[in-house]
């Protein structure tokens, strides 16, 4: 997630197509952007990225490591 030029908050994750699963391998929000729930917006996101690259595990996603 971008504030101008400035990276706020990311997500890395690996995903294993023939499961159905998605790892977070990391997940950052830099100290001046926290509290504002960033993270869970980046996780979110790519939650629906994994969607739409065809990762649907039957009606759900199963992100590895994804604090609710």
């Amino acid at each position: 997630m971008l504030d101008d030029a400035t990276v706020a908050s990311f997500v890395s994750t690996t995903a294993d197509h023939d499961r159905g699963v998605v790892w977070s391998n990391l997940t950052g929000t830099r100290p001046s952007y926290r509290g504002r729930g960033l993270a869970k917006v980046v996780k979110s996101h790519a939650l629906a990225r994994c969607r739409d690259a065809g990762i649907t595990a039957g009606d759900e996603i199963q992100l590895v490591g994804f604090s609710q």
